[in-house]
């Protein structure tokens, strides 16, 4: 049977080692990027990484559109989307944080699901999304509106579309017959693998996933990153590998044979560093979350000065908010509304005049480069 592990079971730090993925592209860059030897910088401080960052709340106006978290949040011209994977729920708000559309449609029917596990946007504003439980792929209009589906015969984690109307999906470990080995691949239209992107290496433990891997679409390109992996990749918009980041974490990187056998090795977990979730590298600053001897911590590493800030994101709310997303170059993140200083003012709205209840998130976008 295969097992879940979320990132909170396990959490923050950096890993290095392990062996490099087959991957189809050529005539790429190897990075190297040393997390070992880093100066440590005061958490309360970003004034020189970030400009004050624009603040949006997201508003509630009843409770189908009231959300817990935003796992993933994507931004268009018009709209902002945010997925809220627990409660199988994406809303979409203007940019005003004004709820526009909420779609948590729960069965087996036409344009139901029963467990969402990633969404991306055309550039019509269709939406899809993937259910983990059904292995199916949902196609709705801009309205929310269900177009179409299609049954999938492999396991998807993560997706984004692509400008060639094309998607890029990572495929999951355990996937066999044909789909086997395959890590990351390009789809058609139809959802087909129509070419392999990396290959699974040989020190991947099948029986377990520890939380899913994460595409996450910038100015840049497209970076992909595996959880419990030391490579962090920059694809195209087509597709190709652009560049490979390989991050190095000395003595606390997860060894080969524990990634191979992470229920075995569990309790060496506890000396041990590797990155987590989403992972964005720009020419200036690094963001990301790292999970260090079980603790989730997010991250920013200033490459030029070398200098690090590193905040407990587990059973805290880092100062500058849960990363959740990059739109364009912005950074995207997120505080719950209980957690936020309700003295500050924004665009006509007074939080010390509202009740908790009237908004569910507010979201911080920073620019970053």
């Amino acid at each position: 049977m295969k097992q879940f592990i979320p990132i909170s079971a396990l959490l923050l730090a950096l890993v290095p080692g392990g062996c490099a993925h087959e991957t189809t592209s050529a005539n790429y860059a190897t990075i190297a990027v040393d997390l070992q030897h880093v100066d440590k910088c005061e958490t309360d401080d970003y004034t020189e990484v970030f400009t004050e960052p624009r603040y949006t709340l997201l508003r509630s106006l009843d409770k189908n559109d009231m959300i817990g978290t935003a796992d993933k949040v994507v931004v268009t011209d018009d709209l902002i989307y945010v997925a809220d994977f627990r409660n199988n729920k994406v809303v979409s708000y203007s940019k005003r944080g004004i709820p526009q559309k909420v779609l948590c449609r729960i069965g087996r029917g036409p344009g139901e699901y029963l467990l969402l596990c990633d969404f991306c946007v055309d550039e019509d504003g269709n939406l899809y999304v993937n259910d983990a439980r059904l292995n199916k792929v949902i196609k709705y209009d801009a309205g929310f509106n269900f177009m179409n589906d299609w049954e999938i015969r492999y396991d998807i984690e993560s997706f984004e579309m692509l400008d060639n109307n094309k998607f890029l999906a990572v495929l999951s470990a355990w996937n066999e017959g044909k789909y086997e080995n395959i890590e990351l691949a390009l789809l058609n239209g139809e959802m087909e693998v129509e070419t392999p992107v990396i290959m699974y290496d040989e020190f991947v433990d099948r029986n377990v996933e520890i939380a899913h891997a994460v595409l996450c679409k910038t100015d840049r390109g497209i970076f992909y990153h595996r959880t419990i992996d030391d490579n962090v990749y920059l694809l195209d918009n087509d597709g190709n590998i652009t560049e490979k980041y390989h991050f190095s974490f000395g003595e606390q990187s997860v060894r080969d044979k524990e990634r191979l056998n992470v229920e075995k090795y569990w309790d060496n977990f506890k000396n041990r560093t590797f990155l987590c979730g989403q992972i964005v590298v720009f020419p200036e600053n690094v963001y990301g979350t790292l999970c260090d001897k079980m603790e989730n911590r997010q991250f920013v590493w200033t490459r030029g000065s070398n200098e690090i800030r590193i905040e407990n994101c587990q059973d805290e709310i880092p100062n500058i908010g849960m990363i959740c997303g990059v739109a364009g170059n912005r950074l995207i993140t997120y505080i719950p509304a209980s957690d936020f200083d309700a003295t500050r003012n924004f665009e006509g709205f007074n939080l010390t005049d509202m009740d908790v209840d009237d908004y569910s998130l507010v979201l911080c976008t920073y620019e970053i480069e």
